[in-house]
C-alpha cells in the first residue's frame, strides 16, 4: 500500500492538475524542471503531453509516416540532451523551444531525403486542425482535411511551415515566430496569404 501511494505521490508531482492558463503554465515548468533532473515520470509526461503534435508536424514536413515517427523519437532524444540548457522564459517559452528542436530535425531529414511525395494525407485523422483562435474554414471545411493537407503540402514551404506550427502544433503566431527566427506579424502576415492560397485552391477544386 505504502508503495502505492508512493507511485501516486510521484506522479502527482509530474502531472499537473487541469486549471487555468497561469496554473497550467506553472505546472509545466515544474515538470520540465524535474525532467531537467532527469526525473523519469516527468520525462513521460512530456512525452505524453507533445509526440503526437510533434509526430503530426513532422508528418507535414516530411509526407511519411514512418519517418516522422523516427523523427519523433529523434526530437524527444534532443530534448533529452539538451533539456538542462533550456531556460523558462514565461508562457510559450517550451512550446517554442520544443519545436524549434522539432523543425531543425525535421529540416534536417528534408535534405538528407529527397523522395517522391506518397499518398498520406487519405486518413484525415492523422492531422487535426488544432485549436487556434481565428481558426479559417479553408482548414475545416470542403473536401476534407485529407484534400486540405495535400494541398498545403504543395504550398511554398515558409506558408507549409507556418500553417502547421499555427493548426498542427498548436502554437501562437509569437511562439511560432520563435521556431521560424520571425515576428509574430511576419507570421501573421505569411499564415494570412497562405490561407486566401489556400481557399482559392478549395474553390478551384469544385469548379
Amino acid at each position: 500500500m505504502s508503495d502505492s501511494k508512493g507511485r501516486d505521490q510521484r506522479r502527482s508531482e509530474a502531472r499537473p492538475e487541469p486549471g487555468p492558463v497561469g496554473d497550467r503554465e506553472d505546472g509545466l515548468r515544474r515538470v520540465v524542471e524535474l525532467a531537467a533532473r532527469g526525473e523519469r515520470r516527468a520525462l513521460e509526461e512530456l512525452f505524453d503531453r507533445y509526440a503526437e503534435r510533434v509526430y503530426r508536424y513532422a508528418l507535414v514536413g516530411l509526407r511519411n509516416h514512418h519517418d516522422a515517427e523516427d523523427v519523433t523519437s529523434e526530437v524527444f532524444l534532443g530534448v533529452l540532451r539538451n533539456l538542462r540548457n533550456f531556460e523558462w522564459r514565461g508562457p510559450g517559452s517550451f512550446d517554442s523551444w520544443l519545436f524549434r528542436v522539432a523543425h531543425n530535425v525535421v529540416t534536417t531529414e528534408v535534405r538528407k531525403r529527397i523522395r517522391h511525395p506518397v499518398d498520406l494525407y487519405g486518413r484525415a485523422e492523422y492531422l487535426p486542425v488544432a485549436s487556434v483562435p481565428g481558426a479559417d474554414e479553408a482548414l475545416a471545411d470542403g473536401a476534407g482535411l485529407g484534400e486540405v493537407w495535400e494541398k498545403v503540402a504543395r504550398m511554398p514551404r515558409t506558408q507549409r511551415e507556418v500553417l502547421a506550427l499555427r493548426y498542427i502544433a498548436g502554437l501562437s503566431a509569437e511562439e511560432a515566430g520563435e521556431v521560424l527566427g520571425k515576428s509574430g506579424g511576419a507570421v501573421r502576415v505569411i499564415q494570412h496569404r497562405a490561407l486566401a492560397a489556400l481557399r482559392r485552391e478549395m474553390r478551384g477544386s469544385y469548379v
